[in-house]
């Protein structure tokens, strides 16, 4: 395959070179802008007509020197309208610029993170011409892989790298030869040392034949893929183990909880205590019980004071003088049954006699004490 070297690749090489490209991926773009737009690196944004690589023939569907399409295509117009005010330029004058755009290849690979390492290939390292324009074409131009073509990328990147080499050597002053001085022939001298004749060679080794630039391109290409995905993997198990970590470290604590709660619930439940009863209640209860009757009478009188007052405002008719008696006396006589209980000991007012044992004794008792 033939591949010529054109001024525009030149100069796009030694764009890349002055920006901090290595050699090789210098090569490795510009290898693969030949493929896209052709030897001649044809920059036009807005044209109609098929691109290099085998694309849709449709018209102004894609342009400039990679070939950009849709979004990136728009990007790379954005990025020329700012470089046009920045640098104070009309405007659509670097819309169809070499430099522009290879600017833009390079603003590209710098701040989208996909070709965070493909910048570095191409800026560090000493890879192959073959692996950077593979790497190139698979990372950054994707084209259709029936119609990628990488032998002609990868013998146009080679093909620049040497003529640049040319040029270089052809620009550099070389140093004159030096005079070579005639040696006369050896003469057969008495006495002399022969050199000792030289032992025959053993059998021929035959070398493999050297594999071709595309196959190694191919090769190494996978190998940097393989590597990728091989780092993707790791990453992607380390994540799953901190996840089993944390699941383990909760199930333990689920145990820890499980073996604090089983024996808890397998525990015979004990009787409810009473309630602590508050000491007032208490009094009035022991006072109620232990004489009834007394209790009973006072709230039988006030609730018939209740039931007559309650009548009469029923009826709308005003007590007389002898119901109001009647209900006094009642509500007083109710109130005196109630206060005249002993509310701590028998409920009556006059507390149990204790003999000398300290142990309540009747009346009878009392007198014969006397």
């Amino acid at each position: 395959m033939t591949a010529h070297v054109t001024a525009p690749m030149l100069a796009a090489f030694d764009h890349f070179i002055s920006i901090g490209f290595i050699k090789n991926g210098a090569a490795a773009a510009v290898g693969n802008f030949c493929q896209e737009s052709g030897e001649f690196l044809i920059a036009t944004m807005f044209r109609e007509h098929p691109d290099y690589s085998g694309g849709v023939p449709e018209a102004l569907k894609s342009g400039g020197i990679a070939e950009w399409l849709g979004d990136r295509k728009t990007a790379c117009i954005a990025f020329t309208g700012r470089a046009e005010t920045r640098l104070g330029v009309a405007k659509g004058s670097l819309l169809n610029d070499l430099g522009t755009q290879c600017d833009f290849v390079v603003y590209e690979l710098q701040t989208n993170p996909r070709y965070a390492t493909l910048y570095q290939q191409l800026t560090t390292g000493a890879r192959s011409i073959a692996n950077l324009t593979a790497n190139f074409m698979m990372v950054y131009e994707v084209p259709a892989l029936a119609t990628a073509n990488l032998d002609n990328r990868i013998a146009h990147a080679e093909a620049g790298v040497a003529r640049t080499s040319e040029l270089k050597l052809a620009r550099e002053p070389q140093p004159s030869p030096m005079a070579t001085t005639p040696q006369a022939p050896a003469m057969n001298v008495p006495g002399a040392v022969l050199p000792a004749p030289t032992a025959p060679a053993g059998p021929q080794v035959h070398a493999m034949p050297p594999v071709s630039a595309s196959a190694a391109g191919r090769r190494a290409a996978v190998l940097d893929n393989l590597g990728a995905m091989r780092d993707a993997l790791l990453a992607e198990r380390a994540a799953i183990d901190a996840e089993i970590a944390i699941l383990d470290t909760t199930a333990a604590d689920f145990g820890k909880l499980e073996a604090m709660i089983v024996p808890m619930a397998l525990q015979k439940p004990e009787a409810a205590s009473p309630a602590a009863i508050p000491p007032q209640r208490k009094k009035f209860m022991n006072a109620v019980t232990s004489n009834p009757w007394t209790s009973t009478a006072g709230i039988g009188a006030l609730i018939g004071a209740g039931l007559s007052v309650y009548h009469s405002i029923s009826t709308g008719t005003a007590p007389d003088q002898g119901q109001v008696y009647l209900i006094f006396s009642t509500v007083l006589t109710g109130v005196g049954l109630l206060f005249s209980k002993d509310w701590n000991r028998t409920g009556g007012s006059v507390s149990a006699v204790t003999g000398a044992t300290g142990q309540p004794t009747s009346l009878v008792d009392k007198e014969s004490h006397r």
